[in-house]
């Protein structure tokens, strides 16, 4: 695609067509971040120019930030093949083992992140970590260390003309970086002809054509410590191959070289919404903008009469002696004067009830827009008893369902690219111990390079991220007591087959979740006699005739957020008629 001038005229006409479209859509994740962080944050004289008392967006994101990805993901891997097991089993040890040691969950969380603002993008690859000696051949090999990369939205650019995101629709993919200026004319691997005319780039903080992007919020005027150069990198689908260009359309591929990663090539995007026939989503801000926006703009305003407020004594003209009396007099001093009813206080501006309805209306409105927001946050309860929340909580979950799926899909997408590196690694030989099936007994695993000798396809892996939604204590109790429950009908058939259900563990791990030690305190065991015990899961028999009375009771709703915002509602409205 990049082998001759025509050629690359051609690229660099398409390419710069992309990124000029690209531009308002950068532009957007700017205003989105723009009025998540607010004026208190950062210094740049591009900031925003008034408060954000009611910060939506704020509360939004972190909101389904932690609902996505609340912890680092741990994977399972598993095959249909009998022979391939044990290994996979060895596979999946060193895997979780290297994400615990990486940064997987900040990795993570900003890729989400970028997803809910504008584009979220993955570069996953493998990075020169240092030298080892082959095992077969005593050569000195070069390792490498696998890495995941977010990709900044202003700082990418794709065929935007493609009608989706898939990488049979895509021409052409790829990315801006730097490097030291010194170590890229260093770089063997680049053409000297190419790299021997790279000159230090003009500021850090700008992209093509000036454009200031997300960085410079924090910090505006950066400068680089050491000169830089900024390179760009494009993965072509349909030849199978890896350009590195500068920005000039003249200029040589400073390298080229056949991809011979995983399938799919180094990029994974999150997005949760596609449009038809677009390559770009609608990312879930935009969904929240307006509301944003329209409670802050009238909020503010109903501050501002807040603030202007004021209440006067209005006397009749001629009373002046009698109104200047009330001035003076201390709180509960007895004053007489001649006309008391020439005098009343009077009230100007101040909030007006139609507005404070309308904010307490929209709030309503754009929780229940987000997803019921407040639900999923536990910041209030949503209905008169535990089982209706229960309920509710359960349709929020289902509303965010298509997010936790996608965001499971394409984390399932990078870790296998992830496996697929640490399998296919010449050199290294990973060990480390794994626990034996039911029992505290471990042993030593060894994942040679001959162990891994083979296509992966041969081996019919599955890779499978879980774990990634926070789960607090109480939330452990709780699946430990259901567990309770489900057993409890088969505990007598657990001892036939020489199971037993361990309750001190069962306490300890009770009084662990719930941070009240004392539990183990106040409930020992009893020595009797055996045959005094009664069978761990019979149930004591209840008399032939038994008398049950229900009671139905009617609970009213009004302690709902919906009923509160309704009452406010119809008290602020009707403050308005009197």
């Amino acid at each position: 695609m990049l082998d001759t001038q025509q050629s690359r005229t051609r690229f660099f006409r398409s390419r710069n067509d992309s990124l000029t479209k690209l531009r308002t859509y950068q532009d957007h994740r700017r205003e989105f971040i723009h009025q998540m962080v607010g004026k208190w944050w950062g210094k740049s004289n591009w900031g925003i120019d008034s408060e954000n008392p009611v910060n939506l967006i704020l509360k939004a994101y972190q909101v389904y930030l932690r609902m996505l990805v609340a912890s680092a993901p741990q994977v399972l891997i598993m095959t249909d093949k009998e022979q391939y097991k044990a290994i996979a089993a060895d596979a999946e040890v060193v895997q979780n083992r290297a994400i615990e040691r990486s940064n997987v969950e900040d990795m993570l969380k900003r890729w989400v992140g970028s997803g809910m603002f504008g584009l979220g993008i993955m570069k996953t690859g493998l990075q020169q970590a240092g030298m080892e000696q082959d095992p077969m051949t005593g050569e000195m090999l070069p390792y490498g260390e696998v890495f995941s990369q977010n990709i900044s939205l202003d700082a990418w650019v794709h065929d935007m003309s493609a009608r989706s995101l898939d990488m049979d629709e895509l021409t052409y993919m790829g990315h801006r970086f730097d490097m030291p200026l010194d170590q890229a004319r260093e770089n063997t691997t680049f053409k000297k002809k190419i790299r021997n005319q790279l000159v230090e780039r003009s500021t850090a903080n700008s992209g093509r054509s000036g454009a200031r992007k997300v960085e410079s919020m924090g910090a505006s005027n950066k400068l680089d410590v050491i000169p830089m150069v900024d390179l760009w990198e494009y993965y072509v689908p349909s030849e199978n191959m890896v350009y590195v260009t500068t920005d000039k359309e003249e200029d040589e591929p400073l390298a080229q070289y056949e991809w011979t990663g995983p399938e799919g090539g180094p990029y994974d995007f999150m997005y949760f919404l596609e449009i038809e026939d677009n390559s770009m989503p609608l990312p879930p801000a935009a969904g929240w903008m307006d509301l944003h926006r329209i409670i802050n703009t009238v909020y503010k305003k109903e501050a501002e009469n807040a603030k202007n407020a004021k209440t006067n004594l209005v006397y009749q003209e001629g009373d002046d002696e009698d109104a200047q009396k009330v001035v003076d007099a201390d709180n509960l001093e007895a004053i007489g004067v001649s006309n008391p009813d020439s005098m009343r206080d009077m009230h100007f501006n101040g909030v007006r009830p139609e507005n404070l309805a309308f904010i307490v209306q929209s709030l309503d409105l754009a929780n229940n827009q987000m997803g019921n927001l407040d639900l999923m946050a536990g910041l209030a309860a949503q209905s008169p008893t535990a089982k209706q929340d229960s309920l509710l909580n359960a349709n929020a979950s289902a509303l965010s369902k298509e997010m936790v799926d996608r965001v499971y899909a394409k984390t399932k997408s990078v870790f296998e690219k992830r496996c697929w590196y640490y399998w296919h690694d010449p050199v290294r030989t990973y060990q480390d111990v794994r626990t034996l099936p039911n029992t505290k007994d471990y042993v030593k695993i060894s994942l040679t390079p001959e162990d891994r000798a083979g296509h992966w396809e041969m081996f019919n892996f599955d890779i499978v991220p879980y774990s990634m939604q926070h789960r607090s204590p109480e939330e452990r109790i709780a699946e430990l007591d259901g567990l309770m429950m489900q057993m409890a009908p088969m505990l007598e058939l657990m001892m036939q087959s020489g199971l037993m259900f361990d309750f001190e563990a069962y306490l300890q791990l009770r009084a662990k979740y719930r941070r009240m030690p004392e539990i183990l305190d106040v409930i020992k065991p009893m020595e009797q006699p055996r045959e005094q015990q009664q069978p761990i899961g019979e149930r004591t028999k209840q008399a032939p005739v038994t008398q049950r009375n229900y009671v139905r009771e009617n609970i009213s709703g009004g302690s709902t957020p919906a009923a509160q915002t309704s009452n406010q509602v119809e008290s602020l409205m009707g403050m308005m008629s009197q």
